[in-house]
């Protein structure tokens, strides 16, 4: 039996290569890059099935660029500028209080106005920081960052939450890591997500965080999908509406499709959650995405490969997460060649990677995406 299993795994290590016309695999590169890094079993895949339509192709030609169509959300205004010191996910705030990431790790609160803030905690610099306002009349702040802490197993990063400037709670679960960390208002609570993808799978964690008699209670941590392919610069965003939550989160759906894993959130979060798909056309990595709060239906704004390849051109796309938890396309509403981060406001009320989007329906949206040396800001109107 195990000289007969020898032909079957040179087939597999042989790929595609009994195709005279199949294009060769690129050899991964041992050492990490330090741009955006493409899987190699995604630069030569025909694209997956999706929702918009893209150009037909012979069987063995080279994959073509990919369109998801003219928008159907007509831009009224539109800027493009220097993104100078503009570094996404360092600052964030509430209605109440403002917070700052220093170059150093040090994690500053300051009540909204003031141009001093007071040292809160330390985080690991380099990473993301969230917040929001919760509460029956958002009289409580929260902010969620990831900071080093030492374990048994060593060193690990984990994820930290505090309310109302009192001690950070660790909000990441024993013997579980975080890599990445949001939180969004859920009626008079807080839903913390965070992602762990130091390991062979990415599992995806959710909990509920109130204040109680002055202190932060924490709720049952529920891992509620595990995801494939670990990368460190796997991210996804909270989404919700006035009756559902979501965590958005693009990832590898195996070793050949790349897609959107829209993660539903129950009240409270329970294990194995539904989970709706809807694929890129290829890879990409980092995937910036972002995603409304408060909002009915709740909007997404993502980067997606226009063709394959390390380098190959983005675009913005617009759609919005239905009942059923399906993603609808809206189209693409801008060219971002080099997206590296995607930023989505409702009726401009306030910055979804603030997470204090609290309106019923959005008049119109503000869209900000950062490509190449530029931040560009795009104020759309949908239809309903």
């Amino acid at each position: 039996m195990r000289r007969a299993a020898a032909p079957v795994l040179l087939f597999a290590l042989m790929g595609c290569q009994d195709k005279p016309n199949a294009t060769p695999r690129p050899v991964a590169s041992a050492a990490p890059s330090p741009t955006r890094r493409e899987p190699a079993a995604f630069a030569t895949l025909t694209p997956p099935p999706f929702a918009s339509a893209r150009p037909p192709q012979a069987k063995d030609a080279p994959p073509q660029a990919w369109d998801a169509g003219k928008s159907v959300c007509a831009p009224s205004r539109e800027s493009i500028a220097p993104r100078a010191g503009f570094r996404p996910g360092t600052t964030a705030q509430t209605t109440r209080r403002s917070y700052t990431l220093k170059d150093d790790g040090v994690l500053e609160s300051a009540p909204k106005g003031d141009a001093v803030g007071k040292r809160l905690a330390r985080a690991r610099p380099g990473t993301k920081i969230a917040a929001t306002s919760f509460g029956e009349r958002a009289e409580h702040d929260i902010v969620v960052f990831l900071a080093d802490q030492k374990t048994s197993d060593g060193i690990m990063l984990q994820a930290f939450a505090s309310i109302d400037g009192l001690p950070p709670t660790r909000i990441s679960e024993d013997g579980a890591g975080a890599t990445s960390v949001d939180v969004a208002p859920r009626d008079k609570s807080a839903i913390v997500a965070y992602v762990d993808a130091r390991s062979v799978m990415v599992p995806v964690h959710a909990r509920v965080v109130e204040e109680k008699d002055g202190k932060p209670s924490v709720g049952k941590d529920a891992v509620l999908f595990i995801g494939g392919a670990p990368d460190p610069n796997v991210a996804g965003v909270l989404a919700t509406s006035a009756t559902a939550a979501y965590y958005v989160l693009p990832i590898a759906r195996d070793l050949t499709t790349f897609g959107m894993a829209i993660v539903q959130i129950d009240d409270p979060p329970h294990e194995d959650a539904n989970v709706t798909w809807s694929m890129y056309p290829y890879g990409l990595d980092p995937a910036p995405i972002a995603a409304t709060r408060g909002t009915t239906p709740i909007q997404v704004a993502r980067a997606v490969p226009r063709a394959p390849g390390l380098n190959a051109p983005r675009g913005i796309e617009l759609g919005r997460i239905q009942d059923d938890g399906a993603f609808h396309s809206l189209g693409l509403v801008a060219d971002g060649n080099a997206a590296s981060w995607v930023g989505l406001d409702a009726d401009g009320t306030a910055a979804s990677w603030v997470g204090d989007a609290n309106v019923a329906a959005p008049r119109s949206l503000l869209l900000r995406y950062t490509d190449g040396p530029n931040l560009a800001s795009l104020t759309l109107a949908c239809p309903p």
